[in-house]
């Protein structure tokens, strides 16, 4: 190295490649920051190479000058930066314990690759920030993540407090890897309630209720230890509906059976609410809703959303009304999905267009629903000139809706155009030959009709049957039309 900085001194004006050769070379990070001190005296402007060179070089030495160095890349190219100067910023501040500016950092990367994504699971890993590195993008980056938790000494099942199992079985449920998740569960020796909460809340979420409940009876009867908030809300969200609700039931006794104090937990009382309330159960939601002291806005939102749906719209909007009086809270894009639904509901137009006009940044959902009611209320034409102004391109839903009113008062021009616009968003969409082959049934338009069915023969499209479900113990059959 000395021969290589005497090299240097020799050439009479070195321009900016020069000088990144001398700082791309093996000299400590003191006299990498001396060259590159004296560089910019020269007047010469440093690029992204001698950025990189310099962070890759000084990131021993101390953090107040990477900061330095950071606070000149910020002025000079903005916060966005490449994946090499991006992953050196991102592995001095992890190694620092500065996780939020590294995440900062790592967001800020341009054209973010998987060496991007290596650079920062290492540093993670590497320095104890394991459920920062979790968070992956896809289902390959979470395998690598796996695979680098093993290679650091993470991921052979030893932690104690089983954190990183849990963070991959959470990692694979998302990620819809089941198989893998149980496999991994099942290697942990002796899983404790974390794990088992893991395990339990990543099927939940993912809608295998089915599994997300059988975990939960294993853990019963392998753990000697009660379940906690946040197992009982993981498991909950498991049994909504008419097929599960009986199992709710139960884990509600068992709830009120272990202590008052998790039954009130605001988590776990908006877990029992939802249940109740998706269920059809309105009287019981109401129960724990003027029970639960501490609201937050998703427990407002089940509540008004939830009396919609079953068809009490006035207790929904009455609702609307007291969250509209609470100083600390405000509603939000679902709270006014969930008044639309109900003004729908009970064909309440001109209130719709007034909640609709209190929605400060309305969303294609709010313009769906207002929509809906339009269409419900037969004022077609009100309906088409508020898609026609919406600042979103419409989706398969809106125009599905339109062309259900189109079916419902005879508009057949109108249906046509529905249906038109369906199909050049989905071409196999066989609800959408049928509802225009009914509506040219309506009209007399017979040969239309059998167009409509030769088109469906010729593209492959086939009407989907029929189907319903009863269940017997516990356990959902699905039946087809078809079936005998």
């Amino acid at each position: 190295m000395d021969y290589a900085e005497k090299a240097f001194l020799e050439i009479e004006m070195p321009n900016v490649v020069s000088w990144n050769a001398s700082m791309g070379g093996s000299f400590s990070g003191g006299k990498v920051l001396q060259f590159f001190t004296r560089m910019r005296g020269s007047g010469l402007r440093p690029d992204h190479v001698t950025l990189a060179h310099v962070l890759q070089n000084i990131k021993d030495v101390d953090l107040f000058s990477a900061q330095q160095i950071h606070s000149l890349i910020i002025k000079m190219i903005g916060e966005e930066v490449d994946v090499y100067i991006g992953g050196a910023l991102v592995e001095i501040y992890t190694k620092y314990g500065y996780i939020r500016e590294s995440q900062r950092v790592f967001n800020n990367i341009r054209g973010k690759d998987i060496t991007a994504f290596n650079l920062a699971i290492q540093g993670y890993i590497r320095d104890g920030h394991v459920a920062e590195a979790y968070r992956t993008e896809s289902e390959k980056q979470g395998k690598q993540f796996h695979a680098l938790a093993i290679k650091f000494g993470y991921g052979d099942n030893s932690n104690s407090d089983g954190s990183i199992a849990s963070l991959l079985i959470m990692m694979y449920s998302e990620y819809h890897c089941f198989d893998d998740a149980i496999r991994l569960f099942n290697g942990v020796p002796s899983p404790d309630l974390v794990l088992w909460t893991s395990i339990i809340s990543g099927f939940s979420q993912s809608g295998k209720s089915q599994e997300a409940l059988k975990f939960y009876a294993l853990m019963w009867e392998e753990l000697d230890e009660y379940p906690n908030n946040y197992t009982f809300s993981s498991v909950l969200c498991s049994c909504s509906g008419l097929a599960a609700v009986e199992e709710g039931k139960q884990i509600h006794c068992q709830i009120i059976k272990l202590s008052s104090d998790i039954g009130s937990a605001e988590f776990v009382s908006s877990s029992l609410l939802e249940m109740y309330a998706k269920s059809g159960y309105i009287e019981e939601a109401k129960k724990l809703f003027n029970k639960t002291l501490q609201r937050d806005i998703a427990t407002w939102n089940s509540m008004i959303t939830n009396l919609a749906q079953h068809g009490d719209a006035a207790s929904a909007l009455e609702i609307f009304g007291e969250l509209l009086d609470l100083p600390n809270l405000e509603p939000n894009h679902i709270t006014y999905v969930g008044v639309l639904s109900a003004c729908n509901h009970k064909g309440l137009v001109e209130e719709g267009y007034e909640y609709f006009k209190m929605i400060k940044d309305p969303t294609i959902d709010h313009y769906t629903c207002l929509i809906d009611l339009l269409r419900r209320a037969g004022r077609v034409a009100e309906a088409l000139s508020v898609i026609e102004q919406m600042p979103f391109d419409p989706n398969e839903i809106i125009w599905s809706s339109l062309l259900a009113a189109s079916a419902l008062h005879g508009k057949v021009d109108l249906g046509e155009y529905s249906a038109n616009r369906i199909l050049q968003l989905n071409p196999k969409d066989s609800g959408t030959y049928v509802a225009l082959s009914n509506i040219y049934a309506a009209a007399g338009r017979w040969n239309d009709v059998d167009l409509v069915r030769k088109i469906m023969k010729d593209q492959g499209v086939r009407k989907n049957p029929g189907q319903n479900f009863l269940t017997v113990n516990r356990l959902s059959r699905t039946f087809l039309a078809a079936e005998g």
